[in-house]
């Protein structure tokens, strides 16, 4: 009977110790691939290896793909550190645009559910909101724009 107790205390404190694990190793993902927000502009240009178009103050603009579609990337600071990434799509054809639009949807919706939608006149906005990140896809139909946006 004793050796029972034993074997049930070390089966619970390896579930413990497992559960810790878990949540220390989730605490640590990131929605932005290799990045995290507060990080510096310099801490950004060594890890992302996109194309660099355009440096300012407060922004760093590559030229990159997502999903198979070329996009703008833009890493935005305030007080030098990260706070938004934003993609916005380059094709020239409106029906590709939109084909896009649908594309990136149906992936995101994949990777983090059903999303939920702010209804607009002018654009539609869905979007998700993770454990640090809020995920937020916009379509300008009249334009034929895309924008996808992370923001802590």
């Amino acid at each position: 009977m004793n050796k029972k107790k034993w074997i049930l205390s070390g089966i619970g404190l390896l579930l413990v110790i497992l559960g810790a694990l878990v949540f220390f190793m989730r605490g640590r993902q990131s929605d932005l691939r290799d990045f995290s927000w507060g990080m510096t502009r310099e801490q950004v240009k060594q890890h992302e290896s996109a194309l660099l178009e355009s440096e300012k103050d407060d922004a760093l603009i590559y030229r990159t793909t997502l999903f198979e579609s070329l996009v703008a990337q833009g890493y935005y600071f305030t007080n030098g550190k990260l706070s938004k990434v934003q993609y916005v799509s380059l094709s020239k054809q409106k029906e590709l645009k939109s084909s896009e639009y649908l594309k990136i949807r149906a992936e995101l919706e994949h990777r983090y559910g059903p999303a939920a939608e702010t209804p607009h006149d002018e654009y539609r906005e869905i979007f998700w909101n993770t454990s640090q990140t809020r995920i937020t896809l916009l379509f300008y139909p009249e334009q034929a724009v895309w924008v996808l946006q992370y923001q802590p």
